[in-house]
């Protein structure tokens, strides 16, 4: 990499290749660097160049290698991943260029991240050979070579930055194409854009050696057996509901004086502590007086760096259905230590031509290890009936974020779960509205398709008959109801400002999608956005009432981290907001737990059970009294390890 200089195409080709994969099932992947072809003598001229190559079958260089052996499907997916990337190189506007600017920014930062962490597991490794009688001098030695890899490959993302303001980029009305003097639109322009693009990065390799910095968190690894001991663990079986006595009061099995044995990341007994013998030599932890429930899910959110993954863990968040893409950025898998990260990918953000490519596109996703299927706007009622099916086939879980095919449609499928409020809520409206929300769902302009619907629902009467037949839809149905409420908490008339909780000190602000502003707690949007989030969020406050009133069943995803939503802390924010809307506290934490554990079938966690994953929190006081306790738990285990701040 210290030979090359730095530039936007290789992000570009990658950009263009994963839209291209994600709206036809097409498998790639990509690598930093692959020699032996003719970039090989490009590349050292200071010529950028990329190589898209498809490695490699049996007919390569032998007389077989006729073109009856060529696959038409790959060539075109070449050819259109290479025509987009050219036409945007030719064409591109200035909110193109930006948001090639962004995608470069987040790679940028991935890179960096896999790349410290990469030198902190070597300089581990070998730490711990050093400790057996390898030379002690391995250590200090190799400390440098990681540094000078991640300046070089900083100083790479930095070039790649600055190339941007290569691209010929046209006006916003379409007109000539400007001179890189002239670039410029409203909110500022790109050469500015690029310029606070380089200041981040440079801000956060400013550290230089304490880039390879590890964990916040103090993280022990007991041998053998360990034992919690003497607390009350939580009932939080069928929904947090309790059993209804013939009276009809309520009562709970919780348990008190509990043993807990685990052993790595199995739960190996559980029961009172009379009827569970503790092995010689165990390790114990005393619980007396402490309230213990499963380390909490968060149903939809990202992960982007070892910051998230320390503040997930520190406010008690063991599992996270991992969210990648777009404004949320690229899901960071070498956290050590981190959640669990179940991947989730959609399918259908924009309209499939075929059946067979809906089938092909869920196999791609099972192929690369995804578990939870986000079925999408461009289905129609057919193709998400196949996606569905095809995705239990592979044993993942199914959400539906749709436009094309009805909720009553998804729930009659049999789908597992809708996922934001704003958007299951499409039911209620007029089905040229849904079509044109479905045709364009992520602009942010006001006069766009999705904020007319979204103004429109704000001001809807709740007893529209539409509205009222949804809900009861929605409270009959099998699927059940994540409505990342945490969404529009900053926008909402009582809310905690974030930057005030312990962990997001540990968070930048340029990390996250819309952050609020550190000194007031608020987005920092315009008077007619600040109006008009404000209004959305009182109604999906109102929404939800009416549909847990309804009989709907939920479960807690946090959306993080867009909207200024953030690590953990969002999490705990929906808990709180889902009491707003009727749930008990101990519905709540059954939402983020065992609702989970039996929506999408992840095996072992969610619950705590023998057998299952050694995921718990320990708590001071009961949870179902006040949930803020569970803000500064007193213990976190996460898969078998004892974590602390």
């Amino acid at each position: 990499i210290a030979d090359y200089p730095g530039h936007f195409l290789n992000q570009l080709m990658w950009a263009s290749a994963s839209e291209r994969a994600r709206r036809v099932g097409w498998e790639t992947v990509q690598h930093p660097f692959e020699g032996g072809s003719d970039h090989d003598v490009l590349l050292p001229l200071g010529t950028p160049t990329a190589l898209s190559w498809h490695w490699v079958d049996p007919f390569l260089s032998t007389n077989l290698d006729t073109p009856d052996k060529v696959s038409a499907e790959e060539m075109k997916n070449v050819s259109l991943t290479h025509g987009m990337a050219t036409l945007l190189m030719a064409s591109a506007s200035a909110s193109q260029a930006k948001a090639l600017l962004a995608e470069l920014e987040g790679a940028a930062a991935a890179r960096l991240r896999q790349e410290a962490e990469l030198g902190r597991s070597l300089l581990a490794d070998l730490q711990l050979s050093r400790v057996e009688g390898v030379d002690e001098a391995s250590v200090a030695e190799r400390v440098p070579v990681e540094e000078r890899i991640l300046e070089q490959w900083a100083r790479w993302h930095d070039e790649a930055l600055a190339s941007v303001l290569d691209l010929p980029v046209e006006l916003p009305e379409g007109g000539p194409v400007e001179s890189p003097e002239a670039r410029g639109e409203p909110g500022g322009s790109l050469a500015e854009a690029v310029a606070l693009a380089r200041a981040r990065l440079r801000a956060s390799t400013d550290d230089g050696p304490a880039s390879l910095k590890a964990t916040r968190l103090t993280v022990d690894e007991p041998d053998g057996v360990v034992a919690i001991v003497g607390g009350t663990l939580l009932d939080l079986a069928n929904g947090g509901k309790g059993h209804r006595g013939a009276t009809g009061e309520r009562s709970y099995a919780d348990l008190p004086d509990a043993v807990i044995l685990f052993q790595g990341d199995e739960i190996v007994a559980v029961g009172p502590r009379d009827s569970v013998r503790i092995p010689d030599d165990t390790h114990r932890i005393d619980a007396t007086g402490k309230w213990i429930l499963p380390g909490l899910i968060d149903g939809f959110a990202t992960l982007n760096n070892q910051e998230y993954a320390d503040a997930y863990l520190a406010m008690g968040v063991t599992s996270i259905v991992g969210v990648s893409g777009g404004r949320r950025g690229l899901l960071y898998l070498g956290a050590d230590p981190g959640p669990r990260i179940f991947p989730l990918e959609g399918i259908g953000s924009e309209a499939l031509p075929s059946d067979e490519g809906v089938i092909a596109a869920v196999d791609a996703l099972a192929a690369q290890g995804v578990r939870v299927a986000l079925l999408m706007y461009g289905l129609t009622p057919n193709q998400l009936r196949l996606a569905h099916s095809r995705a239990k086939e592979h044993g993942m879980a199914t959400i539906g974020e749709l436009g094309h095919s009805t909720y009553a449609q998804a729930n009659a499928i049999g789908l597992d779960a809708f996922v934001h409020t704003t958007r299951y809520s499409l039911d209620a409206v007029p089905r040229d509205m849904a079509a044109a929300v479905a045709a364009q769902p992520f602009s942010d302009e006001l006069g766009s398709p999705k904020w007319r619907y979204y103004l429109w629902l704000a001001n809807a009467d709740l007893d529209l008959p539409a509205l009222q037949r949804h809900a009861t839809g929605l409270g009959r149905g099998p699927a059940a109801l994540m409505p990342t409420l945490s969404l529009l908490y900053l926008d909402m008339e009582e809310h905690d400002n974030p930057w005030d909780w312990t962990t997001s000190a540990w968070i930048s602000p340029d990390d996250v999608n819309e952050p609020a502003d550190p000194l007031t707690g608020m987005h920092s949007y315009d008077q007619l956005h600040m109006e008009a989030y404000a209004a959305v969020a009182k109604r999906v406050l109102e929404l939800e009432r009416l549909y847990h009133a309804a009989g709907a069943h939920h479960i807690a995803g946090s959306a993080t981290d867009v909207w200024g939503t953030m690590p953990g802390i969002s999490l705990h924010t929906e808990l709180e907001l889902l009491t707003r809307i009727g749930l008990s506290p101990r519905e709540a934490l059954a939402a983020a737990t065992t609702n989970l554990h039996e929506v999408f079938g992840f095996e072992g966690v969610g619950v705590v059970e023998k057998g299952g994953k050694a995921d718990l929190i320990i708590v001071d006081s009961d949870p179902t009294q006040d949930l803020r306790v569970l803000r500064n738990p007193a213990l976190v285990v996460a898969a078998g390890r004892l974590v602390r701040r």
